[in-house]
């Protein structure tokens, strides 16, 4: 520890010498702006950036994307926006060809801009500090999408569910993006209010849901080819969704009984699937809706397994 006095500078105003070391590890200088916030009533921290500064690291990243497909692209793309490059360089022959694809891809993820371009180049800038993100708030967005998926799946069977599985989609790329910069930097997981432990419990449960957004995204599909309804398949996805809306609310109260109690009700569904039949598309529902039981009650065990 550091001792220092106060000198007086001014009618209402005092100073004190800031260590040596610590202006050169911060490299500061006359004239820099150094940041001074209360801790409690005896205490203040003074620091040489601002917390989303300090955690907003400018790393750039330049993709050749000649003579490759647009799945290549696009899971190169991904893969930057996951491992938080402030500056994605799109370059090579195709990218005038291939210009609407990749506008198109930069506009699944979060807070990717295109702020450049020409016929051999794309520059996407990211606008979001992994640090700004809210672990919960994000997670509920993406739980309450999947239950309109529901309500909307078994209301109007002729709607597409196209549109919200993109939204799932954006806030699960955004979410792993997130929880990487937590392992990355212990301040970042403090300012997300999260730790080791329960980074893999969101990582899983996210994943969950993701998936079961895909999987409802399928079965509207093939009910749009159905033609007639099935009153008994549907009753067990209205079920499964019911037994998701159930497991989330012990998910959030962390309530490992009730969990454990939603989790128990896998045999009754499968039970009710198994006495439904029909055409080759009510079998691929019934799939599916396997599926979904399945990622209902991962879920499950994850509050089952919390730590």
């Amino acid at each position: 520890m550091l001792t220092r006095k106060l000198v007086k500078a001014g009618p209402s105003s005092h100073t004190i010498a800031l260590p040596k070391e610590w202006i050169e590890k911060n490299k500061l200088k006359k004239g820099d702006v150094v940041y001074i916030s209360p801790v409690n009533d005896d205490e203040l921290r003074v620091e040489a950036k601002l917390g989303d500064q300090k955690n907003k690291v400018e790393r750039e990243t330049t993709i050749d994307i000649s003579q490759k497909s647009m799945d290549s692209v696009q899971r190169l793309l991904t893969s930057a926006y996951l491992n938080n490059f402030s500056t994605i360089v799109v370059s090579g022959e195709d990218v005038d060809k291939k210009m609407t694809e990749i506008r198109q891809v930069v506009g699944d993820f979060v807070a990717l801009e295109i702020t450049d371009q020409s016929s051999k180049r794309v520059v996407i800038k990211d606008l979001l500090n992994p640090s700004e993100v809210s672990v919960d708030k994000t997670l509920r967005r993406m739980d309450m999408i999947v239950r309109s998926m529901f309500d909307d799946l078994l209301s109007k069977p002729k709607q597409e569910l196209h549109f919200q599985d993109k939204d799932v989609n954006r806030l699960y790329f955004l979410m792993l993006r997130a929880l990487k910069s937590a392992l990355r930097s212990e301040d970042v997981a403090k300012q997300l209010q999260i730790n080791a432990v329960s980074v893999l419990s969101v990582w899983q449960t996210s994943t969950c849901i993701e998936n079961l957004s895909d999987a409802l995204t399928r079965i509207a599909m093939l009910m749009r080819s159905l033609k007639t309804r099935d009153k008994a398949l549907e009753q067990v996805v209205r079920n499964v969704g019911n037994l998701f809306a159930d497991v989330m609310g012990a998910y959030y109260q962390s309530d490992a009984m009730k969990a454990d109690i939603f989790a128990k009700k896998r045999l009754e569904l499968e039970a009710q699937l198994n006495g439904v039949d029909g055409s080759r598309e009510v079998g691929e529902i019934i799939q599916e809706t396997r599926t979904m039981i399945t990622l209902v009650c991962t879920v499950a065990k994850i509050v089952i397994d919390k730590d």
